[in-house]
Protein backbone atom coordinates (compact mmCIF):
# COMPACT_ATOMS: atom_id res chain seq x y z
CA UNK A 1 0.00 0.00 0.00
CA UNK A 2 2.93 2.02 0.81
CA UNK A 3 4.61 1.35 -2.46
CA UNK A 4 1.38 2.72 -4.30
CA UNK A 5 1.08 6.00 -2.35
CA UNK A 6 4.78 6.44 -3.74
CA UNK A 7 4.67 5.72 -7.21
CA UNK A 8 1.44 8.04 -7.09
CA UNK A 9 2.85 10.83 -5.29
CA UNK A 10 5.40 10.57 -8.02
CA UNK A 11 3.97 10.23 -11.25
CA UNK A 12 5.87 8.98 -14.14
CA UNK A 13 9.19 9.71 -12.71
CA UNK A 14 11.63 6.80 -12.96
CA UNK A 15 13.29 7.80 -9.86
CA UNK A 16 12.17 8.01 -6.32
CA UNK A 17 14.04 10.23 -3.72
CA UNK A 18 14.26 10.51 -0.49
CA UNK A 19 12.25 14.00 -0.16
CA UNK A 20 9.52 11.83 -2.00
CA UNK A 21 9.44 9.24 0.70
CA UNK A 22 9.69 11.92 3.65
CA UNK A 23 6.59 14.21 2.14
CA UNK A 24 4.42 10.68 2.30
CA UNK A 25 5.28 9.57 5.35
CA UNK A 26 5.16 13.23 7.27
CA UNK A 27 1.77 12.90 5.59
CA UNK A 28 0.89 9.68 6.84
CA UNK A 29 2.13 10.20 10.38
CA UNK A 30 0.11 13.39 10.87
CA UNK A 31 -3.22 11.91 9.60
CA UNK A 32 -1.94 8.72 12.13
CA UNK A 33 -1.62 11.13 15.01
CA UNK A 34 -4.50 12.78 14.40
CA UNK A 35 -6.23 9.11 13.86
CA UNK A 36 -5.19 8.00 17.42
CA UNK A 37 -5.92 11.54 19.17
CA UNK A 38 -9.62 10.71 17.77
CA UNK A 39 -9.75 7.22 18.66
CA UNK A 40 -8.43 8.25 22.29
CA UNK A 41 -11.19 10.94 22.03
CA UNK A 42 -13.69 8.25 20.84
CA UNK A 43 -13.03 5.74 23.43
CA UNK A 44 -12.17 3.46 21.02
CA UNK A 45 -8.82 2.29 22.60
CA UNK A 46 -7.83 -0.91 20.94
CA UNK A 47 -7.54 1.28 17.69
CA UNK A 48 -6.24 4.01 19.72
CA UNK A 49 -3.27 1.27 20.84
CA UNK A 50 -2.73 -0.03 17.18
CA UNK A 51 -2.46 3.56 15.51
CA UNK A 52 -0.31 4.17 18.52
CA UNK A 53 2.31 1.82 18.16
CA UNK A 54 2.08 2.00 14.33
CA UNK A 55 3.47 5.59 14.85
CA UNK A 56 5.95 3.94 16.89
CA UNK A 57 7.23 1.38 14.07
CA UNK A 58 7.19 4.70 11.98
CA UNK A 59 10.05 5.78 14.25
CA UNK A 60 7.81 9.04 15.87
CA UNK A 61 9.06 9.71 19.11
CA UNK A 62 6.85 8.73 21.93
CA UNK A 63 7.50 12.35 23.60
CA UNK A 64 6.07 14.17 20.37
CA UNK A 65 3.16 11.80 20.56
CA UNK A 66 2.43 12.61 23.98
CA UNK A 67 3.26 16.49 23.24
CA UNK A 68 0.60 16.48 20.58
CA UNK A 69 -2.34 14.38 22.64
CA UNK A 70 -1.37 16.89 25.49
CA UNK A 71 -1.85 19.63 23.09
CA UNK A 72 -5.12 18.26 22.05
CA UNK A 73 -6.54 17.46 25.49
CA UNK A 74 -5.63 20.85 26.31
CA UNK A 75 -7.93 22.36 23.60
CA UNK A 76 -10.55 19.77 24.50
CA UNK A 77 -10.75 21.71 27.64
CA UNK A 78 -10.74 25.47 26.79
CA UNK A 79 -13.54 24.55 24.21
CA UNK A 80 -15.46 23.04 27.04
CA UNK A 81 -14.75 25.47 28.79
CA UNK A 82 -15.61 28.48 26.64
CA UNK A 83 -19.01 26.42 25.99
CA UNK A 84 -19.89 26.78 29.23
CA UNK A 85 -19.59 30.28 29.15
CA UNK A 86 -21.15 30.73 26.25
CA UNK A 87 -18.53 31.98 23.56
CA UNK A 88 -19.72 31.33 20.36
CA UNK A 89 -17.62 28.85 17.97
CA UNK A 90 -15.89 32.13 16.09
CA UNK A 91 -14.48 33.40 19.10
CA UNK A 92 -13.48 30.48 20.32
CA UNK A 93 -11.34 29.41 16.59
CA UNK A 94 -9.42 32.98 16.83
CA UNK A 95 -8.91 32.12 20.70
CA UNK A 96 -7.20 29.25 19.74
CA UNK A 97 -5.81 29.97 16.82
CA UNK A 98 -7.32 27.47 14.53
CA UNK A 99 -10.32 27.19 11.81
CA UNK A 100 -13.67 27.26 12.92
CA UNK A 101 -14.18 23.48 11.13
CA UNK A 102 -11.52 22.36 13.95
CA UNK A 103 -13.23 24.00 16.88
CA UNK A 104 -16.50 22.37 15.58
CA UNK A 105 -14.61 18.72 15.39
CA UNK A 106 -13.07 19.27 18.94
CA UNK A 107 -16.21 20.20 20.63
CA UNK A 108 -17.42 16.85 19.04
CA UNK A 109 -14.55 15.13 20.90
CA UNK A 110 -14.89 16.88 23.98
CA UNK A 111 -18.47 15.50 24.84
CA UNK A 112 -16.70 12.55 25.76
CA UNK A 113 -15.41 14.24 28.78
CA UNK A 114 -16.46 15.90 32.00
CA UNK A 115 -14.33 19.58 32.05
CA UNK A 116 -12.97 17.54 35.65
CA UNK A 117 -11.78 14.80 33.30
CA UNK A 118 -10.39 17.30 31.34
CA UNK A 119 -8.31 19.10 33.78
CA UNK A 120 -7.02 16.08 35.42
CA UNK A 121 -5.81 14.99 31.57
CA UNK A 122 -4.15 18.13 31.50
CA UNK A 123 -2.17 17.59 34.67
CA UNK A 124 -1.49 13.69 34.15
CA UNK A 125 0.05 14.92 30.60
CA UNK A 126 2.39 17.10 32.29
CA UNK A 127 3.06 14.70 35.21
CA UNK A 128 3.87 11.97 32.61
CA UNK A 129 6.24 14.59 30.70
CA UNK A 130 7.77 14.87 33.84
CA UNK A 131 8.20 11.72 35.40
CA UNK A 132 9.95 10.60 32.04
CA UNK A 133 12.30 13.17 31.91
CA UNK A 134 13.18 12.65 35.51
CA UNK A 135 14.03 8.71 34.49
CA UNK A 136 10.88 7.43 36.86
CA UNK A 137 9.24 6.37 33.25
CA UNK A 138 9.67 4.94 30.41
CA UNK A 139 8.65 7.26 27.21
CA UNK A 140 6.40 4.56 25.25
CA UNK A 141 5.16 2.86 28.45
CA UNK A 142 3.72 6.71 29.93
CA UNK A 143 2.16 7.18 26.50
CA UNK A 144 0.69 3.93 26.41
CA UNK A 145 -1.01 4.94 30.06
CA UNK A 146 -2.64 7.53 29.11
CA UNK A 147 -3.63 6.32 26.28
CA UNK A 148 -5.10 3.39 27.94
CA UNK A 149 -6.66 5.96 30.95
CA UNK A 150 -8.69 8.11 28.62
CA UNK A 151 -9.91 5.90 25.75
CA UNK A 152 -11.06 4.23 28.41
CA UNK A 153 -14.85 3.85 28.52
CA UNK A 154 -16.51 5.17 31.45
CA UNK A 155 -18.00 2.82 34.09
Amino acid sequence: MELEKIISYTGDRDVVTGEDIQQVCTTQIQNKIFDMVRAVTEKNQKRALDLYYDLLTLKEPPMRILFLLAKQFRQLLLVKEYAEEGIPQPVMASRLGVPSFVVKNIAVCARSYRISELRQAVTDFVDAEEAVKTGRLQDVLSVELLIVKYSSARR
